[in-house]
């Protein structure tokens, strides 16, 4: 979790810690159990299965899971488009295996996230939260009284059942005092941290955070494990990363492992070890990325040596998006590519993380899997693995990926983006609505701010990022990426870009907090990047009377060839919540569940342009819809301007000349006419318009259809919801690691100051 003041990943300023890499290797269940557990492995001698799945007599498994925690953003990897290329590890690992664009942290904040991973539950489910007003950030620093529960079935003691032996290396972040460590929750071993090392850190009234190996400390960050705020450089890494090879080499061969390696070099304050100091394009923090790379590189590379790679599951992810609401002190910060905001936030670039599932010999090189995923998830994924159900006496939110992973098989469920107690958003299919939001109203979001591209200059269009979930009937290039189906002079099924302009690269400009980065991806590369091609629609090609379908949103952005003039474009929405926007941000949570803010996150994955459910379903609709200047003859005008009018019906007849059905219909579902392009092709009379009759507009329609689609599964939701007891409620300095088990031992006990509990209370 992150403190207020500086972080990399999602804190307040500068924090960044996770890497969900899970290595786990196991063995095949005995032969007459084999359905237990996941194809292609290996039955090893003495391997009987004499136990019920879950039983302390179970003594084989499938392929464990390898879970890492580091904190970075969905645009800090190569193979999310990261401009500088500085994970080449990490992208031969997505090249090898299976890539997650659609997948999801469990809160915005680490600590809640961590709880989450390993007990496949929500955290308002858990009472991993707190309800204390600004507070709901759910932070757990010294002065935190509680902590996980120890109701909570954790995964490493599930695991036990199996047979496995447990480790964490890292981070734990779910509770300091005794009642919580690691070792009485499942894990047999530990070395790492408790706590976020944050500032102040040079306040003599706070301990500083203790390291522990196992059940007893051996010293204390900036003490015998020294970090150099003023350089950045520290050997955490390189010693979290011996700690990992010495697991693996001890485990191979003998006993099924699960290692959750939970990193932290890029959470605050960010820190490399001498060789990667200054190796970056992106300043420290990049230093530190380059440094988790090469170290997951060399774990992966261990597997290989050791012979257990086929055998072995691994998974990358992080516990919450990079921070970008504070400028951060140190170095560069990290990115969330294309995605709205970041840490603390329930933006997706908050919650949407970077996924890389690997398991040679079981996932096929190079695949991309749309399945909405979750941090959730891989704890029933995990049990799964180790032929284990997960408990059947409380609610689990966790789905189990195998069937993805294997099948390529994709399963409906909602996404539920909470912060602290309080539902913030939901995702249901393409649809994500926001409940609450930190701006006085969403028509403030509908403030879209116009940039010129000049003639022949090259520049790309904004066309709003790539597309998302294959549900809804999308159709993704036979479900191919882009990179690796798409002709450059074609959008879909071979028809020509309008206009004939060509494709030489995708690309997407964002912003990563410290400044405007650029994310490119060139047509024969390989990466999330998809076309979307709507709701069962052909690409100009005639579907079956009566059908929506849609024409190539133009989602991407393409490079047109130079020469080519380019139109205006909106940016839509360019600031985060928590920023200072005057007469639209604020610090208190806002309510819009009467008129929730709604993004089509297949369209606009960046969520830009809201959907405006105030246009009535009208011929020439265009109620505050912002027009670029110079289409419109008058400001004062309400219908749409006869420039528009007449490029939209040139559109709708390049379209009708490739139909043979009945006229299409140009529509503007949102305020970014016309870079969106929507041909209706319906039976019904009244809604088959003629060329004449354009409508620009008709938004309120898929408005509702999106409250219908999202309402009854919120509903549900909160009928359903049994929130655990709030664990993060109070704060006592006394609680802080002033005297930690062993420090009699260094000499490193101090005296704490007396108890006096009281509400935790944290800034926004």
């Amino acid at each position: 979790m992150g403190v207020p003041g500086v972080h990399v990943g999602f804190h307040s300023v500068l924090t960044h810690d996770r890497t969900v890499v899970a290595y786990v290797r196991g063995l095949c269940p005995a032969r007459s159990r084999v359905a237990a557990g996941p194809p292609g492995c290996r039955v090893e001698s003495g391997a009987a299965l004499d136990g019920a799945p879950g039983s302390l007599e179970a003594k084989s498994a499938g392929p464990g899971t390898p879970t890492a925690l580091f904190f970075m953003g969905w645009g800090d990897l190569g193979v999310y488009g990261e401009p500088s290329r500085e994970t080449p590890n990490l992208d031969q690992m997505a090249a090898e295996g299976m890539l997650f664009p659609n997948f999801y942290s469990a809160n915005p904040l680490c600590s809640p996230s961590r709880a989450a991973l390993l007990t496949g539950r929500l955290p308002i489910r858990t009472g991993f939260y707190t309800t204390n007003a600004h507070a709901r950030n759910a932070y757990t620093p010294q002065e935190i009284v509680g902590g996980i529960p120890s109701s909570e079935h954790l995964l490493p003691e599930l695991l036990k059942g199996a047979g496995y032996v447990s480790k964490i290396v890292g981070k734990w972040h779910l509770g300091h005092r005794p009642q919580f460590h690691p070792l009485r929750h499942g894990f047999d071993e530990w070395f790492g941290a408790p706590n976020c090392h944050f500032g102040p850190y040079d306040n003599k009234a706070r301990p500083n955070i203790p390291v522990y190996r196992d059940w007893e400390m051996v010293g204390r960050f900036y003490e015998e494990f020294p970090i150099s705020l003023k350089t950045g450089e520290a050997n955490l890494t390189q010693i979290y990363l011996q700690e990992a090879l010495d697991f693996i080499k001890r485990q191979a061969g003998r006993r099924p492992f699960f290692l959750h390696w939970a990193i932290d070099a890029t959470h605050a304050p960010v820190y490399a070890s001498q060789p990667f100091l200054g190796t970056s394009q992106r300043g420290r923090y990049g230093d530190a990325v380059r440094e988790i790379d090469d170290s997951v590189g060399k774990i992966l590379a261990l597997l290989r040596a050791l012979g257990i790679g086929n055998s072995t599951f691994v998974f990358f992810t992080s516990d919450n998006g990079a921070a970008l609401i504070s400028a951060p002190r140190q170095g560069k910060c990290g990115s969330n590519g294309p995605f709205l905001c970041g840490k603390q936030t329930t933006f997706e670039g908050g919650m949407r993380e970077p996924a890389i599932a690997w398991w040679p010999g079981h996932i096929p090189a190079g695949q991309v899997s749309h399945q909405l995923g979750s941090l959730m998830d891989l704890f029933t994924t995990s049990l799964s693995l180790a032929g284990l159900k997960p408990p059947s006496d409380r609610e689990i939110d966790g789905l189990d990926l195998l069937p993805t992973i294997l099948r390529g098989q994709l399963m409906d469920r909602p996404i539920f983006y909470y912060r602290g107690n309080t539902l913030m958003a939901v995702t249901v299919g393409s649809y994500k609505a926001h409940l609450w939001t930190w701006t006085n109203s969403w028509e403030e979001f509908q403030q879209a701010k116009l940039s010129r591209t000049l003639p022949g200059s090259g520049s790309p269009l904004n066309m709003a990022a790539w597309a998302g979930p294959a549900r809804d009937g999308a159709v993704h290039l036979a479900g191919r990426p882009v990179a690796a189906a798409l002709p450059s002079s074609s959008s879909c099924e071979g028809e020509p870009l309008p206009g004939g302009r060509t494709l030489t690269g995708l690309s997407a400009s964002f912003v990563a907090g410290c400044g405007l980065l650029q994310l490119s991806v060139p047509l024969d590369g390989r990466g999330p990047f998809r076309m979307l091609c709507e709701e069962r629609q052909a690409c100009g090609r005639q579907l079956p009377r009566g059908r929506r379908h849609a024409v190539l949103s133009l989602q991407l952005q393409a490079r047109a060839v130079p020469g080519t003039d380019l139109p205006l474009s909106l940016q839509g929405i360019d600031f985060c919540p928590g920023q200072n926007v005057s007469g639209v941000t604020t610090h208190t949570q806002e309510e819009h569940t009467k008129l929730p803010l709604v993004f089509h996150l297949g369209r606009d994955p960046g969520e830009r342009y809201p959907l405006s459910p105030s246009c009535d379903k009208a011929p020439g609709c265009a109620h505050r819809q912002a027009w670029p200047p110079g289409l419109m003859d008058s400001p004062s005008q309400s219908s749409p301007p006869t420039q528009a009018l007449m490029a939209a019906r040139e559109q709708v007849q390049r379209w009708s000349e490739r139909s043979d059905g009945p006229t299409p219909v140009l529509t503007r579902p949102f305020t970014v006419w016309p870079y969106w392009v929507r041909v209706f092709a319906d039976e019904a009379e009244d809604s088959v318009l003629g060329p004449e009759e354009v409508t620009v507009g008709l938004v309120s329609a898929e408005y509702q259809e999106a409250l219908r689609r999202v309402t009854p599964v919120i509903q549900q939701h909160q009928e359903a919801l049994v929130p655990g007891q709030p664990q993060l409620n109070v704060c006592d300095r006394a609680a802080m690691n002033w005297a930690p088990p062993g420090c009699e031992k260094l000499g490193k006990c101090l005296t704490p100051p007396e108890s006096v509990p009281e509400k935790c209370f944290w800034p926004h």
